[in-house]
């Protein structure tokens, strides 16, 4: 069977059309897509069993890429990718529970709580100039500076460096591609070398003068004797800025065009300000900012009826299984107040997004500020242009009349 063309702007143009036939037609189906013969699971119980199952490994094919990084005897590029290998998203047991136990202690409740006043100040100073203003781009005026200013926050950095985090963030954002190639890595290489260096400087700094920032924690834990060493940390501070940020940028813009094309759910929302969460958790299943998950097996191994060999590259296309019937009543629909959503958008298992607490929040504050103060906003252009690319799913501009 021909290969899903996932990058295709046919296929793009009616995706969760796309998703539909596939998951009724071939859930577990084996495609050809970037030169790599893989699988892709399409169904709400495969893919959730597959995120629990500890033979799909998170490092799986990136390793011989950051092992030929290492070896290439270009400085930049060896330290690129001795950077990547620290990452904890991309960490198999034992060493990622090792890391992960170090740092989700800034990611806990009362911690991400803490957060909401600050982040509710930032959106509202935003949104005084859109009122001034009579119109706005939500990507580039809200969804990129609020997810940034709070990373930002996260880690400590003063505001008057947030520029140079938003230029790195960006410019980072292919060491995660399991396609590091041409121009893009030798960038990615350069930004990765420049926030090393500011995150080092700033190390010693917190090192002197503590404050109650991730940076801050996380040299405590080094400090103490753990076994988290200098290079993990500095690796996972620049971790949370790379994949903190483009994400929730998604999450805000998608979320805003799905409320702007239902009105009705959007009436549900100012009616009841208190909705909003619900309201988050179906904007993440709905429309995910994070549209599939590769993994690869550790193992030959069994997955959906089909015989998976070792070493085969598995794409886990959670947006296809948010949108599955078997898991959800009536899953085309989007609905604010929809009850038991467990829906895949975080993960599943051990790998379950460390960071999903801190999206919700600023989703939750964002839309909410947003949907209360400007509620007769309006699209300024048709439809509006997408990113290109299948994995991650998010708006290039999403223009408004308010």
């Amino acid at each position: 069977m021909s290969a899903p063309a996932f990058n295709e702007p046919d296929f793009q143009h009616d995706l969760y059309a796309n998703y539909r036939r596939l998951r009724e037609s071939d859930p577990v189906h084996y495609n050809e897509f970037g030169g790599v013969g893989r699988y892709a699971l399409f169904r709400y119980e495969d893919v959730a069993t597959a995120f629990r199952d500890p033979r799909l490994a998170v490092m799986g094919l990136r390793r011989p890429i950051y092992e030929r990084l290492v070896a290439s005897g270009n400085p930049e590029l060896e330290a690129l990718g001795r950077m990547a290998w620290n990452f904890i998203l991309l960490k198999d047991p034992p060493d990622h529970g090792r890391l992960r136990g170090m740092v989700q202690n800034a990611f806990t409740p009362r911690v991400i709580e803490g957060l909401r006043e600050r982040v509710t100040r930032r959106v509202h100073a935003a949104l005084d100039g859109v009122a001034e203003r009579g119109g706005l781009d939500l990507v580039a005026d809200l969804a990129v500076p609020v997810p940034l200013f709070t990373i930002a926050e996260l880690l400590g950095v003063p505001t008057d460096e947030h520029r140079r985090l938003k230029a790195w963030s960006g410019e980072m954002a292919p060491i995660l591609d399991r396609t590091l190639i041409g121009d893009r890595l030798g960038q990615a290489a350069r930004a990765m070398a420049e926030a090393r260096a500011y995150f080092r400087a700033l190390v010693e700094q917190r090192r002197a003068d503590p404050g109650d920032d991730l940076l801050s924690l996380l040299i405590a834990v080094r400090d103490e004797g753990s076994m988290l060493s200098e290079d993990e940390l500095l690796a996972n501070c620049l971790l949370v800025l790379s994949a903190g940020h483009e994400t929730v940028t998604n999450l805000i813009g998608n979320g805003a065009l799905a409320l702007l094309q239902h009105p009705e759910q959007q009436a549900r929302l100012r009616a009841d300000p208190g909705c909003i969460r619900s309201a988050v958790e179906e904007l993440l299943r709905y429309e995910p900012p994070v549209q599939r998950v590769p993994r690869t097996a550790s193992e030959t191994l069994e997955l959906g009826g089909q015989t998976i060999a070792a070493n085969t590259p598995v794409d886990l296309v959670v947006a296809s299984a948010n949108r599955d019937p078997e898991r959800f009543s009536d899953p085309d629909r989007f609905d604010v107040l929809r009850e038991d959503n467990r829906h895949l958008s975080f993960g599943a298992g051990i790998h379950f997004c460390i960071g999903g607490s801190l999206a919700r929040l600023e989703a939750q504050v964002t839309l909410g500020a947003f949907f209360e103060r400007f509620p007769a906003a309006k699209l300024a252009t048709g439809t509006p242009a997408w990113h290109p690319g299948s994995t991650f799913r998010g708006l290039r501009a999403l223009p408004l009349v308010v």
